[in-house]
């Protein structure tokens, strides 16, 4: 828990090891390998719009960050979604999506496959595709069709009845 944890003091720890020096007496050498921090929305949601982006941000600076490297989870109604571009660079990226068609959910997750490494060549997770594999990030909600029969009303108060909507009859689902 101490590798990295440390601040840097001129003339002290200048070779450190890693991201930052080590608490300690000792530097340990070891270099923790990179790991996704989050998967965060970028944009508004819910979200009507024809693409979304993820900021994707990493545990430190990475390279080798592609499209390639992303899968979308979608509810089964949302259809032709597809990672259009990967942007970024150091510790944070923006993944940009295209929402496709109908109404529906949209994720992001990073696939570990060895190609995103830290500046010491310390693949995603550590030696191994899918020990990096990340999962969890926010969801889209994405509502392309057109509510039909929205309509709005105006209330006056009469102080009595504040707070209360009354129906005409059981199950009418019509009231003032």
């Amino acid at each position: 828990p101490n590798v990295d944890r440390a601040v840097v003091i001129p003339g002290i720890n200048d070779d450190f090891k890693g991201n930052a020096p080590d608490v300690g007496a000792y530097e340990s050498g070891f270099d923790l390998p990179p790991v996704v921090v989050s998967v965060m929305r970028a944009d508004a949601n819910p979200t009507n719009a024809a693409s979304v982006s993820f900021k994707v941000s990493f545990s430190e600076p990475v390279s080798g960050v592609d499209a390639n490297d992303f899968t979308l989870v979608t509810s089964v109604s949302l259809s032709g979604t597809s990672v259009t571009n990967v942007g970024g660079s150091d510790n944070v990226y923006v993944v940009s999506v295209n929402t496709g068609s109908q109404d529906g959910t949209i994720s992001l997750n990073v696939k570990d496959d060895d190609s995103i490494v830290d500046v010491a060549g310390n693949p995603l997770g550590g030696a191994g595709p899918d020990n990096g594999n990340f999962t969890s990030g926010e969801i889209y909600t994405v509502i392309k069709s057109t509510p039909i029969n929205i309509s709005t009303a105006v209330f006056t108060s009469n102080k009595t009845n504040d707070g209360w909507v009354i129906e005409s009859s059981e199950y009418s689902d019509q009231g003032g």
